[in-house]
């Protein structure tokens, strides 16, 4: 089915790239990241025009990078702008240019328009509390999972697997499945699962992280949004049973993803919380918790299912469905739909992104 180009991807958290020439595959093409002296930040091909030689390997020299192999340099629009060759000056070719991606920082990650339109910052995927630093707490992370993004959206758009995969940490009791009321929304081409559950235990690590609700019967919200192509909200909210606010619990989970290629996938996390900002302690647990949920649990299971399926096309396969498949099953259809207008067109489509609905009115 190939990928939706006209959107953003995130190349990194901005961490993650630095004055160091970093490579990254995003959607099988090879792209270099790094920052400009002044802070900004870049992403072209990381492919060399001359002999094809990974710029990665070479060096910045001011905002240039300079291809290790013959010495060219490229500016940050990727033009050619020195060849040393001959006598340290050459005539530069016409062609001696790589691709630019147009990039924002947002969100606490470098964002990266891998499509040939012009950029539009108002489809970016809202994740606006990663950067409220005086209202939330945020850990991040990132991995690769072995198989194709689809199937690791899949997983976190049925949350009923929390319940057997996770059980004994983020997963609570059977009730969390047999007791749900469950809403699903479309508004746009963003799609909400909303779950909700009354009177019941909080989840083992939800215990953990805040202590009165291991007291107490809680009342918990589980909201999942998704933005095609691949981006996923989880709103996770626990209040006292009965109550609107009282032991207000909340988490948000941001689980954001960059095709690597048909058989990789890059998962950016976060985990942002609204209660004890400022407790190192509880940092901690959470990046156990997300460690283990994610790469130890949720990663072995998703990478088992392309080694039994032998294929990464899931409809081929003809799937048993649930009830529970809804929301995934949408949000493929829609993503399908997308790429095909881009493919018939030849210009890629706007996801037209909607969030009517935002975080701040879900968590508080």
């Amino acid at each position: 089915m190939g990928y939706l180009k006209n959107t953003w991807y995130i190349g990194g958290w901005d961490y993650e790239i630095t004055r160091s020439l970093t490579m990254r595959y995003m959607l099988e093409e090879p792209v270099l990241l790094y920052r400009k002296e002044n802070g900004d930040a870049v992403a072209m091909s990381n492919r060399c025009p001359h002999r094809y030689a990974p710029l990665h390997m070479g060096k910045l020299v001011g905002d240039r990078v300079q291809c290790a192999y013959h010495g060219l340099q490229f500016d940050c629009t990727g033009q050619c702008v020195h060849n040393p060759h001959p006598g340290g000056n050459g005539t530069i070719p016409r062609d001696a240019k790589v691709r630019s991606y147009p990039t924002v920082e947002r969100f606490g990650a470098v964002w990266v328009w891998m499509g040939e339109k012009e950029p539009d910052e108002s489809l970016l995927p809202d994740y606006h509390f990663i950067d409220d630093n005086k209202s939330y707490r945020t850990i991040r992370g990132a991995f690769d999972i072995d198989n194709h993004y689809e199937m690791v959206t899949d997983n976190a758009l049925d949350l009923t697997h929390v319940t057997f995969t996770h059980a004994g940490t983020l997963g609570a009791g059977l009730e969390n499945v047999t007791r749900e009321q469950v809403k699903r929304e479309r508004i746009g081409n963003t799609l909400w699962c909303k779950r909700f559950n009354y009177g019941i235990e909080a989840g083992a690590d939800f215990q953990r992280f805040n202590p009165v609700l291991q007291k107490i019967k809680v009342d918990k919200q589980q909201n999942v949004r998704w933005d095609p192509p691949c981006h996923i909200l989880i709103v996770i909210r626990y209040v006292q049973a009965g109550t609107e606010n009282d032991h207000l619990t909340g988490i948000s989970a941001g689980n954001m993803l960059t095709p690597v290629s048909e058989k990789k996938t890059r998962f950016f996390w976060s985990v942002t919380r609204n209660f004890l900002l400022g407790s190192e302690q509880i940092d901690k647990a959470m990046n156990a918790a997300a460690e283990l949920a994610l790469q130890r649990q949720d990663k072995p299971m998703i990478e088992d299912q392309l080694a039994m399926m032998r294929t990464t096309d899931l409809e081929s396969m003809h799937p048993v469905y649930i009830l529970d498949d809804a929301t995934p099953i949408q949000a493929r259809q829609i993503l399908k739909q997308l790429i095909a207008q881009e493919n018939a067109s030849g210009v890629p489509a706007s996801p037209s992104v909607s969030h009517a609905v935002r975080v701040s009115s879900v968590v508080s």
